[in-house]
C-alpha cells in the first residue's frame, strides 16, 4: 500500500440527506460502490436502547436515507443488521427504538443477527485472534456498509467504524475479544489488537460516520458507556475503514496515531492510518476539528473511602461493567453499600482487613474462587445489573 492515498470525504451540514449524498458523490457516487445484483448489509450502531438524540447510537434517519441511496444502485438484497451489546436483547432494542416496521417499507429487511447462523473462519496473521466466529449474514454479504455513531469510549478512546464491526459477532465472540490475553498476555491492549484482527478478515466496503449528533466524555447512568450529546453536524465517508476512522478521530481532537486499534489496523495493512497519506475531499479537517471531552475513569469508584477494589486475572469487560455500575450511583446509593471489598477476576488474595468487609465477587471468573460473598454473575455482567445487585441481593 506504499505510495497509495486513501480518499475520505468530510461534509458539514444540518440536512442529513444532502450531506450524505454529497459525501458519497465526492467519492464517485453510490453506483461506483454497489453494483446491481449485490447483497448489501448496512451495519449501524443499534447496540443499546437509547434515543438517537443522545448520540450513543446511529440515528435511524441516517439509516433510512442510506437505504434510499443504496436502492438506487439496484442491489439484489438489502438488509439492516445488528447484534446488541452483551446483556441486551437485540429484539427488545429494535422494539424500543421502533425499528421493526421502519425499514421494511423502504425496501430493507431488519435482521437480528443473534438469530443467525454462525460461521467460523481463520484469521491469517492474527495478532491475538487465530480464528473468529461471525454471523452468516455478514459473511455472505457482498458489500458491508458500516454506519457508526461518532463518540468517545472508555477503553478505546474512540468508537467509530472499526469497533462498530463487533456487532457482526455472537456474544461469545464479543466476550472473547475482551478476554484475550487473560491467561497469557502476549500483547498489551488486547482488545485493540482484536478489533484490528476482526477488520482484517471482514471489513466494510464503505464506512459512513454519523456525526450529526456525536457523543463525548462519560455520563454516569447511560447505557453503552455514553456521555454527553454534541451537535456536530458532520458526515465522514470513505472506502478505506482505517482511513475513515483516522480522519474521524482527528476531527474529534485526538492524535490518530495514539488510538491503538486504528494504529494496529494500519500496521496490519487493513487500511491507511497516516493522515499524510489520506486525500481529504470536501471540508478541510482543520475547519471542522474540535476537542471532544475524553471519558475519564477518575470518578467516584476510586475516591470512595468505604469501597476497596482488588483485581486479579480477568478481562476488561468486568472492570468496565463494575465502573459503569458504580459510577451511575448517587452518593446515597453508594453509602448503602457500606464497607465493601470488590473482587474482579481470578487468583485474588485479600488482606485480613479486606476479608472483614462485605465481599462482592464480580463476574463468572470469581465463581471459582474460594472466597465467599455476594456473587454478581455475568461474563461480563451489564453495568445496570451490577448496580442492581450492589443495591440488593441478586
Amino acid at each position: 500500500m506504499t505510495g497509495q492515498k486513501a480518499r475520505v470525504s468530510i461534509v458539514r451540514g444540518t440536512d442529513i440527506e444532502s450531506s450524505i449524498r454529497r459525501a458519497l458523490n465526492l467519492l464517485g457516487g453510490i453506483k461506483t460502490l454497489i453494483h446491481p445484483g449485490r447483497k448489501v448489509m448496512l451495519k449501524p450502531n443499534f447496540a443499546v436502547p437509547v434515543a438517537a438524540e443522545t448520540g450513543i447510537i446511529t440515528d435511524p434517519q441516517v439509516v433510512e436515507i442510506i437505504i434510499k441511496i443504496c436502492l438506487e444502485a439496484k442491489p439484489a438484497e438489502l438488509v439492516v443488521a445488528e447484534s446488541a451489546v452483551v446483556g441486551f436483547d437485540t429484539d427488545q432494542v429494535f422494539s424500543k427504538l421502533d425499528l421493526k416496521e421502519r425499514f421494511e417499507p423502504l425496501g430493507a429487511n431488519l435482521v437480528n443477527l443473534d438469530k443467525d447462523e454462525i460461521v467460523h473462519i481463520r484469521v491469517a496473521n492474527g495478532s491475538v485472534l487465530k480464528n473468529i466466529s461471525i454471523f452468516r449474514t455478514a459473511y455472505d454479504s457482498d458489500v458491508i456498509i458500516s454506519i457508526p455513531a461518532m463518540k468517545t469510549h472508555i477503553l478505546t478512546s474512540v468508537t467509530l467504524g472499526l469497533k462498530n464491526m463487533k456487532g457482526v459477532l455472537p456474544d461469545a465472540m464479543k466476550k472473547r475479544m475482551h478476554r484475550i490475553g487473560v491467561k497469557k498476555s502476549l500483547h498489551r491492549f488486547e482488545l485493540d489488537h482484536a478489533i484490528a484482527d476482526l477488520n482484517s478478515v471482514i471489513k466494510p466496503a464503505l464506512t459512513i460516520i454519523d456525526g450529526f449528533i456525536a457523543n463525548e466524555g462519560y455520563k454516569p447512568g447511560t447505557p453503552g458507556i455514553g456521555g454527553t450529546p454534541l451537535k456536530f453536524d458532520t458526515t465522514v465517508a470513505g472506502t478505506d475503514p482505517v482511513a475513515v476512522d483516522t480522519v474521524g478521530a482527528y476531527l474529534m481532537g485526538f492524535d490518530p496515531a495514539e488510538i491503538r486499534h486504528i494504529a494496529y489496523a494500519g500496521k496490519k495493512n487493513v487500511g491507511i492510518s497516516d493522515m499524510n497519506r489520506i486525500q481529504i475531499l470536501g471540508e478541510p479537517p482543520e475547519r471542522v476539528r474540535r476537542k471532544f471531552q475524553q471519558p475519564s475513569r477518575e470518578d467516584k469508584i476510586f475516591d470512595f473511602k468505604d469501597i476497596s477494589v482488588v483485581s486479579g486475572k480477568g478481562c476488561s469487560g468486568c472492570r468496565e461493567a463494575f465502573f459503569i455500575g458504580l459510577s451511575s450511583m448517587s452518593e446515597d446509593e453508594l453509602a448503602r453499600i457500606g464497607n465493601a471489598t470488590v473482587v474482579l477476576g481470578s487468583d485474588v488474595e485479600l488482606s485480613d482487613k479486606e476479608k472483614k468487609n462485605r465481599l462482592i465477587l464480580v463476574g463468572n471468573c470469581t465463581a471459582k474462587s474460594i472466597l465467599k460473598g455476594q456473587h454478581i454473575e455475568g461474563c461480563p455482567p451489564p453495568g445496570f445489573h451490577v448496580k442492581n445487585c450492589l443495591l440488593k441481593a441478586c
